[in-house]
């Protein structure tokens, strides 16, 4: 290429400027988007190294909140303390399973036709311990009277006279027995009523029971959390900013190569002017043209 023609960018040089320039900006973008900040409960400040960039986050408290803190780590660590001693007291608490055999039993209503069935039996048993005396006295009554008028047993009138009688205490005794069935029904409800009444209490006695053993156990592990938990208080809260936007790098590289390829263009142009002329300049020399 001859004497005029450009010399290409020192590429490297600009590779070594876009990388400065990168870094230069992001040290300044970080420094935009970490700005020191104070609210009435506290601040929040960097320390930004201006060479390397590197940055240091100081938050404070202000001196009622710090005092606070202050005073609560102290009664939290006296609290932890005091639960950590607790520990031995669990230990004892829950080194035996519960002993469920030792509540009350849950209830029980029993057999609804055992009991009904017993009541039954014994209405039946009452009206029965009336009526055989009397079934018994009015049948020697009537056995008397009828071989006083002179009747004995295969004598029409004294067996229709008996065999009424039978009848009729036949009937007594079945009256009696669907009396007791009543009475059975209304004995043994009335029964199941305040036996399942009992069976409740029962049932929720023992409930009563268990969660209060339940709740003895677990008592002291209540206490060491109540102990090691609180309110804390927490750290102050910064209001939202908006970031700042990346700068762009410059294109040192890709202008520097631009205007090289210009320059280039530029003198190719030149030089294509150049030989066009020279050879011009044969061409009327070959064909005898003579100058003077």
């Amino acid at each position: 290429m001859g004497k005029d023609a450009p010399d290409p960018p020192d590429y490297e040089g600009l590779a070594r400027q876009e990388a400065e320039a990168s870094r230069r900006n992001t040290q300044y973008q970080t420094r935009a988007n970490r700005p020191n900040q104070y609210t009435p409960y506290g601040s929040s400040e960097w320390d930004i190294d201006p060479e390397t960039g590197e940055s240091t986050q100081n938050i404070a408290l202000n001196p009622d909140s710090q005092a606070a803190l202050t005073s609560q780590q102290r009664v939290g660590r006296d609290l932890s303390g005091t639960g950590e001693n607790l520990t031995g007291r669990v230990a004892g608490d829950l080194a035996n399973p519960v002993d469920y055999d030792q509540f009350r039993e849950y209830g029980d209503i029993g057999d609804y036709d055992e009991r009904r069935q017993g009541a039954e039996d014994a209405a039946y048993s009452r009206a029965e311990s009336r009526l055989n005396p009397y079934w018994e006295q009015q049948t020697g009554d009537l056995d008397v009277q009828l071989r006083s008028q002179g009747l004995v047993p295969g004598d029409e009138a004294y067996d229709r006279a008996m065999g009424n009688a039978t009848r009729a205490r036949t009937d007594a005794y079945s009256a009696a027995q669907d009396d007791s069935v009543r009475q059975g029904r209304q004995e043994s409800q009335l029964a199941y009523g305040q036996q399942m009444g009992e069976a409740e209490l029962d049932s929720t006695t023992r409930q009563s029971q268990i969660s209060e053993e339940l709740q003895k156990r677990g008592w002291t592990i209540n206490e060491i959390n109540s102990l090691i938990s609180g309110r804390e208080v927490g750290m102050p809260g910064m209001p939202e900013f908006r970031g700042a936007g990346r700068w762009e790098t410059p294109q040192l590289m890709a202008a520097g190569n631009n205007q090289y390829s210009a320059a280039l263009d530029q003198y190719n142009a030149k030089q294509a002017g150049f030989q066009g002329m020279m050879s011009g300049f044969g061409s009327l020399a070959s064909g005898g043209m003579s100058f003077g």
